[in-house]
């Protein structure tokens, strides 16, 4: 068999690693392939290739999380972790406390990703020099998640930076950190000081990059007509966190209009007002579930509005009010379209084995969002794992050979 052909071998029997076959745990070469494509499967590699430098290193590029299962010998080798920091900075998650507090190490770490700060010792949260670096190497990020499996994960995963949000406060009212911070970031914007969101240059910036930050500046720059010509200019629906002065200002909507090329009718105060039009709103729904965002309290409680939205997208679940969120129905019918949404239901619907079973089914992923009694569940468990190989990480205070047993 080839490479490929072995994979989905283990992929279709996910214990088939445990059963001691040599040419899973020792060829090098499939190795490297499987954990490009799943980091799991290094747990139970050879030990000779866990002591194997050159390959390590090679590997963990794609893979930050492989480093939890190599040789203690070298987890606390010095000269090795800096190596691997500066291959791939999230290493540092699973290095030993001793790293995490080695402040060349971190140094090295947020120098190749800026979300590597995330774990570092809180001791670095006010170093200006570690902060900035963070900062300036920071994108969108996946940070709690593999390098090789960020292609594939779902919109819903995705987490803005936040690697100037644990700065400390000090650092986060910092016009040079946090500067530097939304020019890699936008959205870093929410994370800085309440004076700096009103710093008409920090804000041009932000917006420059992504209008949808404008969410995050303060009420007076949200009025102002430069800073909010910017940012619909990268993003038209930034538009709807502007001022009512300026959504009330003709002259401005029509610049907007011109500059952009929508229709004015779109962008008057008019279509505004009209996302609390319980009509309009329903209608809109039907094309796109994400707007019940913009609508408003009472359409959000309203048990056919809602069904009509997450009918259509799911994760419009999290803008539900909690009541509607504790609704069975109305989650049965967002884990029939998207099982993830079970991270929006209440938690008395977390626990709620029907619901559960219905949400892995659909993904086996949503395992992880189930309440903890129904985590070990087997027959939950069962589902979850057929679904998805990857579900097996959720199974609560289970090893994968305790899993096994269970599923049997």
């Amino acid at each position: 068999m080839n490479e490929e052909d072995i994979l989905n071998e283990i992929i279709n029997n996910p214990f088939i690693t445990e059963e001691g076959d040599e040419r899973y745990l020792t060829d090098k070469d499939f190795m490297f392939y499987a954990c490009k494509k799943y980091s799991w499967v290094f747990e139970y590699a050879g030990a000779e290739l866990k002591a194997d430098k050159e390959f390590l290193l090679e590997v963990m590029k794609y893979s930050s999380s492989c480093f939890r299962w190599i040789n203690r010998v070298l987890k606390r080798d010095r000269q090795f972790v800096l190596k691997a920091v500066r291959t791939n900075g999230l290493i540092l998650e699973y290095t030993l406390k001793k790293s995490k507090m080695d402040r060349e190490i971190v140094l090295e770490a947020v120098k190749e990703n800026g979300n590597a700060l995330l774990f570092a010792h809180k001791k670095f949260l006010s170093d200006k020099e570690i902060v900035l670096e963070a900062v300036k190497n920071t994108i969108s990020s996946y940070y709690c998640l593999d390098k090789a499996s960020c292609s594939s994960v779902t919109g819903s995963y995705v987490k803005y930076s936040q690697s100037l949000g644990v700065a400390c406060e000090k650092l986060r009212a910092d016009k040079d950190v946090v500067l530097e911070a939304v020019k890699s970031n936008a959205c870093a914007l929410e994370y800085a000081s309440d004076a700096l969101r009103d710093d008409m240059e920090i804000v041009f910036e932000a917006v420059k990059k992504d209008g949808s930050a404008l969410e995050y500046a303060s009420d007076r720059l949200k009025a102002n007509k430069e800073i909010v010509f910017e940012a619909v200019q990268n993003d038209i629906y930034s538009l709807t966190h502007a001022s009512i002065a300026l959504l009330l200002d003709q002259e401005f909507i029509f610049k907007v209009s011109e500059t952009i090329g929508i229709g004015v009718e779109f962008l008057s105060s008019g279509s505004i007002e009209d996302l609390n039009d319980a009509e309009a709103m329903l209608e809109s729904a039907k094309n796109s579930g994400t707007d019940i965002y913009t609508a408003s309290k009472e359409l959000k409680d309203d048990k056919a509005f809602v069904l009509m939205a997450v009918t259509n997208d799911a994760c419009s679940l999290e803008y539900a009010s909690e009541y509607i969120r504790a609704d069975k129905e109305i989650v049965l019918a967002a884990i029939s379209n998207n099982g993830l949404a079970l991270q929006y239901a209440s938690e008395a619907l977390k626990v709620d084995k029907e619901v559960v079973l219905k949400a892995v089914k659909n993904n086996g992923l949503a395992l992880q969002y189930a309440s903890k009694i129904l985590r070990v569940d087997k027959d939950i468990i069962y589902i979850a794992v057929k679904n998805n190989i990857l579900a097996k990480r959720f199974i609560f205070g289970m090893s994968p050979i305790q899993a096994k047993n269970k599923m049997q």
